[in-house]
């Protein structure tokens, strides 16, 4: 099932797309560490670690730019129902979560938001089920869940039933296609001739957040003990 997925997702798009497994998620790490910021009197807290998927689908840029992706997969080696603990977590717990973090990511890349979409898929041995997040407004996600494949380990029936898992794996790469080719919101995009992006060009995107330091009162007690120390 793996392999059908691997072959019809990017036959196309190899030099535009790679898929890492294993790896934390960018977009992850983007939303959990975005209020890290330096210390003063508190020590420098650890960056988090971010959600680790069996896959995610990256587009190709070098280190210097913004990691944009467009999909992740959660695998597991046996079929229990799709009811097991393992399904039901990372179904639909982790994989959602890991979708609207790349969702928001894509969204600040990307001017037509309505228009961006990731994909995910849930394997459990034979068995997978394709996951689509979008943003039908501005502030609403929406999951929607495909009906469960199996492909049968049956000889006689495997035509039929592998079908709809190539089905899934090609609207899939469809999918990310589409959205990889949505223009970016990039100020190199303003026409020329429009200067209006001037206006809000210096305008910072958020609040810088400013380290705790001791007040005067504290400074002043302990250069007095200083002081008594020398005497």
């Amino acid at each position: 099932m793996h392999a059908i997925i691997e072959i019809l997702k990017f036959q196309e798009l190899r030099t535009q797309f790679k898929h890492v497994c294993e790896k934390a998620s960018f977009s992850s790490s983007k939303r959990k560490n975005k209020d890290r910021s330096i210390r003063a009197i508190e020590s420098l807290l650890s960056k988090k670690v971010s959600s680790k998927c069996d896959m995610i689908i990256r587009k190709l840029v070098c280190d210097h730019d913004d990691t944009l992706e467009f999909g992740a997969t959660e695998t597991g080696k046996d079929y229990n129902g799709d009811d097991a603990t393992k399904t039901l977590i990372e179904g639909c717990i982790k994989l959602p979560k890991c979708l609207k973090d790349m969702l928001n990511n894509i969204a600040m890349n990307i001017q037509a938001v309505a228009d961006i979409e990731v994909v995910g898929f849930i394997h459990s041995g034979l068995q997978s089920c394709l996951i689509r997040a979008d943003r039908p407004t501005s502030y609403v996600t929406r999951i929607t869940r495909a009906y469960s494949v199996h492909i049968s380990s049956d000889i006689s029936n495997f035509g039929p039933s592998v079908l709809p898992a190539m089905h899934s794996a090609w609207l899939a790469r469809e999918i990310v296609k589409r959205v990889s080719l949505l223009p970016p919101t990039s100020l190199t995009a303003v026409s020329n001739a429009d200067s209006s992006w001037l206006e809000t060009y210096w305008t910072p995107s958020r609040p810088s957040v400013m380290p705790k330091t001791s007040t005067s009162s504290g400074t002043s007690n302990r250069s007095n003990k200083r002081i008594k120390s020398m005497r």
